[in-house]
């Protein structure tokens, strides 16, 4: 079974069916696209960047997007180049550098009465503005002299160099004074006429729906709790969810179903896989986050290819075929799978026809929820994991033995310590899988019949397309993008020589979300990467108020030097003033005392200060849901955990656990059942590991009790923590 591009579509709202929207969509047509700021990846990263940093489109009073005041069409997205030429596919009607149509660019309407003049150049959504920054059609393409990063002696910050850390990064060269505009000299291959149709973002995504909170695929969407495009960014803060209109008002270019085959850092392109075109950027952006771990990587295909029926559940194309996989299983009348087992094994996995069947491997948190979702579905689920426990590598042994009941007492059976030999091909469809083959580790081996696979056995950051041009972290916090406390990444030392031989300063990238290792102060300054929801937030929270800064830095020293430009005019005017007045009080005629004053305004006060003490910084958290139960998890699993079950002693339906360190400092905090304020609390004493007594907690009758512990350390003063609660 296949998913159509035109179902996609539709199930993800990504177009709501209208082909005007997706044309307005796409970025302009061509060989080549030139763009300012390029984001690589449509995940959750991707589409928080765009909630905190992209603007609407200014319109006149009285205009309709996409038209001008006096309703003609607007090619947005357009900008003119230093000799006020626009390329002939943008020739509708736009004003002159400095005419208020050229700085009032809007969408398109969606008029169909519209369409069929001036295709292409309809189909351009205009420049968007950040805030305190003008992005307008009178921006000739100029030598950039932007902001390089601040350095010290040696050169600019980069991660420090640890034991733990392999990766030896090599300093930057001397920052160069080149703004985050237009990079068009420095760009080859570009005629002026392609530098005029330089657009200010484009994201390009491997899927084929715009960015959703994925969370929600295994909390939600499985469940039929809610569709596309209802938990697309920001549903996950209550923010407005971003359609397709959304991001064309904000004239943000989408190239879907779509990859960046590789990137040529020092000459700032981007080749795209599918439709082989190239992309000029200003700034790179990587939030590609992260690629599931299957099969083929642990080698177990030959080349048959890989079964239609194994899901990884990472992506919305799988999420979308496990739901209509389940309709079916749920609406067959009789068994389609029962196929007898060796009478040795029948004892583990003899499928239930009248249900159907699922095997999940792996004990994380997508395996733990899909196998949760599948059984409350109505299937009958078999969760395999390698490990000893559920959620081993967050989790205390209490909190998984908790949770591996709630699990059994719904009958879904957990085999543990397995590791999997094979996957059984049907035999009437070599393009299906009927069978699990996992091996214990007592050396028993069994065959689990299933309809179809979940595998959810790990992922990879996708860094792959940079060809090793930019510094990755060491295995041992996952891989990734090594970046700074900016979250700016560091180019390798073969870029910054080819950008020096083509004497280009080193390009400006980024990278955000799952992908990116940053240097953490509670990890002793080296780097970590988190894979969670709430980090990709952020992070593009953190990396929208950075840019934002940099381009209002670029306006205030444009504002400067234009300054100084007239203070020098002025003194030149009042010279020659001056001589004036002397050779008219010569001649007798009276001074003249309209001397040009002073702009008592043109000195701007510098008292936002963007330097921050540690930069980017982000207390881990997580959470699932999982029947009836939901918990979060604050910090980290370091220390000894204390734990009070109010379930078990049926007191409430909470559960606490702190884990606490040798000097009393709580790293991690958990909670089971809470309300938001105890969650919030529960965060706050993570974050400032505050001081409690492990005694104390193992003393308190309840988790009401222990919260109040909780609350003593938070709200104490720093003066008494010496002490614990």
């Amino acid at each position: 079974m296949s998913v159509s591009p035109a179902k996609m579509v539709s199930l993800s709202g990504t177009l709501n069916g209208e082909e005007a929207l997706e044309r307005q969509l796409l970025p302009p047509e061509g060989d080549s696209v030139q763009v300012q700021y390029l984001v690589v990846g449509g995940g959750v990263a991707a589409g928080y960047f765009f909630h905190y940093f992209a603007e609407p489109l200014p319109l006149q009073s009285g205009e309709r997007s996409g038209t001008t005041a006096s309703g003609e069409d607007v090619a947005g997205g357009f900008y003119k180049n230093a000799l006020g030429n626009v390329s002939p596919e943008a020739s509708c009607s736009m004003g002159a550098p400095g005419d208020p149509e050229s700085q009032n660019i809007g969408s398109l309407s969606l008029d169909k009465t519209t369409e069929g003049t001036c295709d292409r150049a309809k189909m351009e959504v205009g420049e968007s503005e950040a805030k305190s920054h003008t992005w307008g059609a009178e921006r000739p393409p100029t030598e950039p002299t932007g902001p390089g990063r601040k350095t010290k002696k040696g050169g600019t910050n980069m991660p420090g160099a640890h034991k733990e850390t392999a990766v030896r990064v090599a300093p930057y060269p001397p920052a160069s004074h080149r703004t985050l505009s237009s990079h068009a000299r420095s760009l080859p291959k570009l005629t002026q006429q392609e530098q005029g149709r330089k657009i200010r973002f484009l994201m390009v995504s491997a899927e084929g729906v715009l960015p959703y909170e994925r969370p929600a695929l295994s909390k939600g969407f499985l469940l039929g709790k809610t569709s596309f495009p209802n938990f697309n960014v920001a549903a996950g803060i209550s923010g407005a969810i971003q359609d397709a209109q959304w991001y064309i008002d904000r004239g943000i270019r989408v190239l879907l179903n779509e990859t960046v085959s590789s990137v040529d850092l020092a000459n700032r392109a981007a080749s795209l896989q599918n439709s082989q075109r190239t992309v000029y950027f200003d700034t790179l952006i990587v939030a590609t986050g992260l690629r599931p771990v299957d099969f083929a990587d642990l080698g177990m295909w030959s080349l048959r290819g890989v079964p239609s029926n194994i899901f990884t559940f990472r992506f919305a194309k799988e999420a979308i075929h496990t739901v209509d996989l389940v309709k079916q299983i749920k609406e067959r009348s009789s068994a389609i799978l029962n196929k007898a087992l060796p009478d040795s094994d029948q004892s583990l996995g003899t499928a239930d026809a009248s249900k159907g069947s699922a095997v999940v491997i792996g004990s994380g948190f997508t395996g733990t929820e899909v196998a949760a979702a599948l059984c409350q579905l109505g299937l009958k689920v078999i969760l395999v994991t390698r490990s000893a426990r559920l959620l081993s590598k967050i989790f205390s042994p209490e909190l998984s033995e908790f949770y591996e009941k709630q699990f059994e007492q719904r009958r879904v059976m957990i085999i543990k310590n397995a590791s999997v030999q094979n996957l059984v091909r049907d035999v009437d469809n070599d393009n299906r899988v009927s069978a699990v083959h996992v091996t214990l580790s007592d050396g028993t081996s069994h065959v689990l019949q299933a309809d179809f696979v979940v595998a959810a056995v790990g992922s990879r950051p996708v860094v792959d397309f940079l060809n090793w041009q930019l510094m990755l972290a060491d295995e041992c916090v996952g891989g990734g993008i090594l970046v700074d406390q900016n979250l700016q990444a560091f180019p390798s030392r073969d870029v910054q020589i080819a950008a020096a031989s083509a004497q280009k300063p080193h390009p400006e990238v980024f990278a955000l979300g799952d992908v990116a290792a940053f240097p953490q102060t509670r990890n002793g300054g080296r780097p970590v990467r988190y894979e969670h929801v709430w980090n990709a937030r952020s992070m593009a929270q953190f990396l929208a108020k950075h840019l934002r800064f940099l381009e209002q830095r670029e306006e205030r020293e444009k504002k400067t030097a234009g300054e100084a430009c007239d203070l020098l005019q002025e003194a030149e005017q009042e010279e020659s003033e001056s001589a004036a007045a002397l050779e008219a009080a010569e001649d007798g005629d009276p001074p003249r005392t309209d001397t040009p004053q002073k702009d008592s305004d043109s000195n701007e006060s510098d008292a936002e200060n963007h330097e921050r003490d540690g930069g980017y910084q982000f207390l881990p958290i997580y959470y699932s849901r999982i029947f009836d139960f939901s918990w979060k998890f604050f910090g980290f699993s370091k220390g000894t955990p204390v734990l009070v079950n109010d379930f078990d002693r049926q007191i409430s339906r909470k559960i606490v656990a702190l884990w606490i360190e040798a000097d009393h400092t709580v790293q991690g905090a958990f909670l089971e059942g809470g309300a938001p304020d105890e969650e919030e609390l529960l965060r706050r004493a993570a974050d400032a590991a505050i001081v409690v007594s492990p005694e104390a907690i193992q003393k308190a009758k309840d988790v009401a009790e222990v919260l109040k512990l909780i609350r003593l350390g938070v709200e104490q003063p720093l003066t008494r923590r010496s002490e614990p609660a």
